[in-house]
């Protein structure tokens, strides 16, 4: 006895059960009142903020080096990505410090529409053919 289906659809299969499964559970926790999943703590928040950013940072540093390597325009795109999503963790973690000024609102939206720049910039990215940049210094100066 086994899977009728072969190895990758078998897989696929998998995912889509355990993220229908994730989904029903997170439905359930927020429609119950008496459980309470997440609780207010900005000093967390700040900090898992400030490690998102440092990892996207570094991320797009390594990405960075490797179009300086392959010269490959998608490379350049790809470390921009990277570096949005570094300056949308920032701006995200400026918002706990005062959720109800209006600087926050603005950060809040800075963190929001930074996010949704960066992943149109990866698709983008991932949707480029493979071209390679004639001049590598110039394309640095300018992404």
């Amino acid at each position: 006895m086994g899977w009728a289906l072969p190895l990758p659809q078998r897989a696929s299969v998998l995912v889509g059960w355990v993220a229908v499964a994730a989904t029903a559970v997170t439905d359930a926790i927020s429609l119950v009142p008496a459980v309470h999943f997440a609780y207010y703590a900005p000093g967390l928040h700040i900090s898992l903020e400030t490690t998102a950013a440092l990892a996207a940072g570094l991320a797009s540093y390594l990405a960075l080096g490797r179009f300086r390597r392959s010269g490959l325009l998608s490379d350049v795109f790809l470390a921009s990505a990277l570096l949005l999503m570094a300056l949308a963790s920032i701006a995200a973690g400026l918002v706990p410090s005062s959720p109800e000024s209006q600087t926050a609102i603005v950060y809040m939206w800075l963190a929001a529409g930074a996010g949704v720049t960066a992943a149109a910039v990866f698709a983008v990215a991932s949707l480029l053919q493979t071209r390679r940049v004639h001049d590598v210094a110039r394309a640095e100066r300018r992404a």
